[in-house]
């Protein structure tokens, strides 16, 4: 694995030790070939790469779909772009294909352990966006948003 710069390649040594020791081998999958880890956990499938950020530095990009092929309908994204307004961390994002993400990009030399810890028990993530699928895995007009505390908040 190549490394643009010195900061990306010892942001990337310790933040991949820290998401050994918090997630464990069982939820991780790292790449042989660019700086990025998988989180499989549960129904939510996460990435952390360390990509460069100038030449002494890097940052931590983390991702993680929350909704695969989402019907795009008025009413939910208008929700993501309240629930954006609001956050102080991270953002939700559409890609081309239509999947809605979950993104938060923190500075790699300022970072801690803490801020990759995973969410409580509780939930398979802090926020779970999720699609009613029909069999043939086609969208149905119903999707709900629940907040960790498993409360649904908004069907459209």
């Amino acid at each position: 694995m190549e490394f643009e710069n010195e900061a990306q390649k010892s942001c990337y040594e310790t933040v991949a030790t820290w998401l050994k020791e918090i997630w464990g081998e069982a939820f991780l999958r790292f790449s042989d070939d660019v700086p990025a880890a998988i989180i499989d956990y549960g129904s939510t499938l996460g990435q952390v790469a360390i990509v460069p950020w100038g030449d002494d530095d890097a940052v931590v990009a983390v991702r993680a779909i929350v909704v695969r092929e989402a019907e795009l309908s008025k009413d939910l994204l208008e929700y993501l772009l309240r629930k954006n307004h609001n956050m102080r961390f991270g953002a939700f994002e559409i890609d081309d294909d239509g999947n809605v993400i979950f993104r938060h990009t923190i500075v790699g030399s300022t970072c801690d352990k803490n801020e990759k810890r995973p969410p409580p028990k509780r939930s398979c993530s802090p926020l779970t966006i999720s699609t009613r699928r029909s069999p043939s895995a086609s969208v149905v007009n119903a999707w709900r948003i629940r907040i960790d505390t498993g409360r649904r908040l908004y069907r459209g």
